[in-house]
C-alpha cells in the first residue's frame, strides 16, 4: 500500500492497528516487512543472498516474537504520543538488529546490513548504530531527532483523521514520508553520503511483494 515505508512509518501504521502482537506483523504483505534488519531477513531471496540457514531463520523468528511484545508495551506506554513511540520503537529495532547480527557470521551480518541500507536508504540515520557508522555530529543527531519526531505526530495525525479507512490516507502518506526521506538525506555532509551509498554494497534487486506489501 505504502511503497518502500520506512520503519517509524511502518510501526506508527501497524502500531494504530494494534496487530504487533499478531504473528504476520513483520511479514510480507505486512507494510511492517523489511522495516529493521531482522524484518528484512525473513525475506526468502535476503535469506539465500545473505546465505542463511534454517537454524538461522529460526532465530529471526524468536527475536520477531520477542520484538513484538516488546513494541505493544512500548504503544501502550506511548499513550497516543506518536512523536515519542518514533523514537521508542526505533530503539527496540536498533537492539533487536543487534542482537540479530551477533547470531550471524560476519559475512552474513555484512550482508544483511548491507541490503537493509538498499532497502531503507537515508532513513537509516533515524538509528543509533547507523548514526556512529557515518560519523553524525551532536547537532546533527539532534536534528534528526527533532525531525524524527515531527514525523511521528504527523502521521499519527493523519492516522487518526483517516476514521479506519487507511486506503484513503496512502497518498498523503506517502508524501509525508518522500518528505520525511528527502529532508533526512539533506542533513548529511557529501562524504556522509557518499558513505552511506558505499555501505550499500553489491546491487542487489528485492522481489515485489504482493500489493499492500513491505517496499
Amino acid at each position: 500500500m505504502f511503497a518502500r515505508i520506512s520503519s517509524a512509518l511502518a510501526v506508527l501504521f501497524a502500531a494504530s492497528l494494534a496487530g504487533a502482537q499478531q504473528p504476520d506483523f513483520f511479514h510480507r504483505p505486512s507494510p511492517m516487512a523489511g522495516a529493521f534488519m531482522t524484518s528484512l531477513a525473513t525475506f526468502p531471496e535476503v535469506q539465500k543472498e545473505a546465505k542463511l540457514s534454517a537454524d538461522d531463520s529460526k532465530k529471526v523468528e524468536d527475536l520477531l516474537g520477542k520484538m513484538g511484545e516488546e513494541m505493544g508495551a512500548a504503544f501502550q506506554d506511548a499513550g497516543g504520543d506518536f512523536g515519542k513511540l518514533n523514537v521508542a520503537i526505533s530503539n527496540i529495532m536498533t537492539k533487536t538488529d543487534a542482537e540479530l547480527l551477533k547470531g550471524l557470521t560476519a559475512d552474513q551480518g555484512k550482508r544483511v546490513k548491507e541490503l537493509f541500507v538498499q532497502f531503507a536508504g537515508a532513513t537509516v540515520i533515524v538509528r543509533e548504530d547507523f548514526a556512529k557508522d557515518l560519523g553524525l555530529s551532536d547537532d546533527q543527531k539532534s536534528k534528526v531527532n527533532a525531525r524524527q519526531m515531527d514525523q511521528g505526530k504527523k502521521i499519527g495525525d493523519l492516522i487518526s483523521s483517516a476514521g479506519g479507512d487507511f486506503a484513503s490516507i496512502a497518498p498523503d502518506m506517502k508524501k509525508l514520508q518522500d518528505t520525511y526521506k528527502t529532508d533526512l538525506a539533506a542533513m548529511l555532509t557529501d562524504d556522509q553520503k557518499k558513505k552511506l551509498e558505499d555501505m550499500k554494497g553489491a546491487k542487489f534487486e528485492f522481489a515485489k511483494p504482493a500489493a499492500g506489501g513491505g517496499r
